[in-house]
């Protein structure tokens, strides 16, 4: 099997995708360029390049021109890469002019009017499942030929009810009414057929928690901030132990909320070691960690090792770059079963996001298996098992036919 036979076999290799945002209740297909140009990581890329950050509010014509400035300078990165395949790929444009730009927004505003414009795109790249992060009971979706995953967010509110505490004339009375708001909030997503939630981060929160060894009893008044957040995030993962669910946790970024929103990837050396106590003391709760810091890579999987309801997951925002998912793919490779690890995590609004973040993961998946084959390390069979559980099996054992 030479290396372009494998790719074309590896594009059809049906697909879980873990995490998006996609919307339900608006069209999930981009309108406009801008609906591609402004993703997050891809509109930061072309900042890097003079992109001006109040392009919106310029006249279009002048926008136009300062996003070819900034998309012909970020040429050489593997996200334009991406965007450029799925302009290519999804609407056969090449941009090169103002002209080519304009076409391109006439085929988006036809594309994004067009019922089955999902499931082509879907099809194309071969999407069989997609988790979404509405808060509703899932149903079939026309737009999308097939019934989403909703992983439901799940905000606890760690902030206020630690200020709620601290403040309160009677600490534990008040603990153990926040208490029981948790337990309600958790078990009205389980009463509702969710295995899976997604804990919501809020700014400055240590999150996921540095979980203490023994159990934090809260005692009269005077509990300091720490404890009382310790405890709270023991209550809500009793509750989520309880009932034997799984969550998906988001970590290695930082976020900064003072005048300008600031995120960034932040490389803890010692942020998985610090969850073993988590990991161990919660062993019916089934932990998805989702990574946006390139040194955790290698934790998460030793974690994996160590923990059996550990699951390494996809790569998100500073994470998601050809030369990290090539080491992650290494280290999981050669430590991990092929059906303890979820490779997939768009994190997209659209569904052409949806397809360029997929075929750029599939592409290096193919080169990443074809080397190893080469090596000798791996057989043509177990290659693409390797493929079929990191793009999907790992996904099903975890999430099954649930809402």
């Amino acid at each position: 099997m030479d290396k372009t036979e494998l790719k074309n076999i590896i594009m059809k290799v049906p697909v879980w995708d873990t995490h998006t945002h996609l919307d339900i209740s608006k069209s999930v297909s981009s309108k406009n360029i801008w609906d591609i140009a402004h993703y997050f990581w891809f509109e930061r890329e072309l900042q890097a390049a003079g992109y001006p950050v109040n392009a919106p509010e310029l006249p279009e014509d002048i926008r136009i021109r300062e996003f070819l400035k900034a998309f012909e300078k970020t040429s050489n990165t593997y996200w334009a890469w991406t965007v450029r395949r799925i302009f290519r790929d999804l609407f056969d444009m090449e941009i090169t002019d103002e002209d080519s730009v304009r076409e391109l927004n006439r085929k988006l505003a036809e594309t994004s009017s067009d019922p089955e414009w999902p499931v082509k795109v879907c099809e194309k790249i071969n999407i069989t499942r997609i988790s979404m992060d509405a808060h509703k009971k899932c149903k079939d979706i026309p737009c999308l030929g097939f019934r989403p995953h909703v992983i439901p967010a799940c905000n606890i509110g760690i902030i206020d009810a630690v200020d709620r505490i601290s403040q309160a004339d009677d600490q534990l009375a008040t603990a153990e009414q926040v208490k029981k708001e948790f337990d309600e909030k958790i078990s009205c997503f389980h009463n509702q057929g969710h295995k899976v939630i997604r804990l919501e981060p809020a700014p400055k929160v240590d999150f996921p928690p540095k979980m203490a060894k023994q159990d934090v009893e809260l005692a009269g008044n005077g509990n300091s901030r720490a404890d009382i957040t310790r405890f709270l995030w023991q209550c809500c993962f009793d509750k989520i132990n309880e009932f034997g669910m799984n969550v998906q946790m988001f970590i290695g970024m930082f976020r900064e909320f003072t005048g300008a929103v600031i995120c960034t990837s932040l490389n803890d050396t010692g942020r998985i070691v610090n969850l073993h106590p988590l990991f161990a003391k919660y062993p019916n709760c089934q932990f998805q960690l989702v990574n946006a810091a390139e040194l955790s890579n290698l934790d998460i999987v030793q974690a994996a090792r160590l923990f059996p309801n550990v699951t390494p997951t996809g790569m998100w925002w500073f994470n998601y770059r050809a030369s990290t998912f090539r080491q992650a793919m290494q280290y999981r490779l050669e430590a991990l079963p092929s059906e303890r690890s979820i490779l997939i995590t768009s994190d997209a609004r659209q569904i052409e996001w949806c397809y360029g973040k997929i075929m750029f993961v599939k592409t290096l998946l193919a080169d990443f298996l074809y080397e190893q084959i080469s090596d000798g390390w791996l057989t043509e069979k177990t290659a693409l098992k390797v493929a079929e559980d990191w793009l999907y099996n790992a996904a099903a054992r975890l999430y099954g036919d649930c809402p």
